[in-house]
């Protein structure tokens, strides 16, 4: 797809695809400063045929890594123009520049960019996950332990959907506030920011994808985590597996078909001869 691949990490390199948070090549293009996303960015780049926004896929945001490069059209637009001569001669330039105030509509553009930074949604997923379990163990008729995690997820992503629905629906948000008793922080931060779109429909469609961006978030943290819980389990899995190998390997050592059946005599008798040769030997 164009891009140059390297192994390893080093000052050309701009973006680590990664397949599992807290590994060590992880931690040194983090500790590096560098920008981290996760595998599913590349396949949905050869889905697209173009180069996808990296912040739904980010795992560690770092210092900025597009390469800047100077357009043929802006060098172009630098070029005065032959046909304005005539107008420019004899009019002066105005020593102030004209600026125009961003509009209303722009302004809430940056503060939902803002108030929904990548950082922020992955931190929000975490500390739901860890809310709802923690809200489901209180419960009289909770799930088993080993499910508790996955249903906290499903009814997280659940209530980020509803969320989804009801803006595009044009409903009021507050009505997911009051039906669900754990709400997600990304869905109670769409209800402010909901509050402020009315009669602007630019506004609201910015906080419709603003809100499906929050759920690609949520879904790839979920994922991340679940992966790395599945690795560290094949770890400990195949680290018990060496161990029971190498007592299966040293109890083969012992072959059945040389185990001696002997009477009691024999026995007291080789127990003396035992004992004799001890007694013996502690003398001298």
């Amino acid at each position: 797809m164009g891009a140059k691949y390297q192994p390893d990490w080093n000052s050309e390199s701009t973006l680590l695809i990664c397949a599992f948070s807290n590994t060590p090549k992880f931690r040194q293009v983090e500790a590096d400063n560098g920008t981290i996303v996760s595998k599913e960015w590349i396949t949905e780049c050869y889905k697209q045929q173009k180069l996808v926004e990296i912040e739904t896929y980010l795992m560690h945001a770092g210092k900025p890594w597009k390469r800047q490069s100077v357009s043929h059209e802006s060098s172009q637009d630098q070029k005065p123009s032959t046909s304005r001569k005539s107008q420019t001669r004899g009019e002066k330039s105005s020593p102030f520049k004209t600026t125009t105030a961003p509009s209303s509509e722009e302004v809430h553009s940056d503060k939902v960019k803002d108030g929904f930074s990548p950082y922020k949604v992955k931190k929000w997923a975490i500390d739901d996950l860890n809310r709802t379990i923690s809200w489901l163990e209180n419960q009289d008729e909770r799930p088993e332990p080993h499910e508790m995690k996955k249903i906290a997820a499903e009814g997280i992503l659940t209530c980020l959907q509803d969320a989804i629905d009801s803006l595009n629906q044009g409903q009021d948000m507050r009505q997911i506030t009051e039906q669900w008793e754990c709400i997600p922080r990304a869905v109670e931060e769409l209800a402010k920011f909901d509050g402020s779109c009315v009669g602007s429909a630019t506004m609201h469609k910015d906080l419709c994808k603003q809100a499906a961006t929050c759920k690609q978030i949520y879904e790839l943290e979920y994922r991340n985590r679940e992966d790395d819980e599945l690795s560290k389990k094949k770890e400990q899995q195949t680290r018990v597996s060496g161990k029971a190998g190498g007592a299966a390997k040293d109890a083969a050592a012992y072959d059945s078909d040389d185990t001696v059946e002997m009477t009691e005599e024999e026995i007291n008798h080789a127990y003396n001869a035992v004992a004799s040769t001890v007694r013996n030997t502690k003398r001298v």
